[in-house]
């Protein structure tokens, strides 16, 4: 009944760096201070005389990464 248990329980990660922690609360005290690397992503349509057009006819977007660090 244990294994079930264990196989149920979810993962504990840090959502800034990624990091696997085995409890919510190694995972709690770690977010405090953690200071990982965010990744926004933010979509820019693209100038419209330089714009790449799909099969559809329909202008693409562009999607550019934005990292910074808190």
């Amino acid at each position: 009944m244990g294994k079930q248990r264990a196989m149920r329980k979810p993962v504990e990660r840090c959502t800034l760096c990624e990091h696997v922690f085995p409890t919510r609360k190694t995972k709690k005290a770690h977010m405090e201070t953690c200071a990982g690397q965010v990744v926004i992503f933010e979509i820019e349509p693209v100038a419209d005389g330089i714009a790449s057009s799909t099969a559809d006819g329909v202008p693409s977007l562009q999607i550019q990464e934005v990292k910074s660090e808190l």
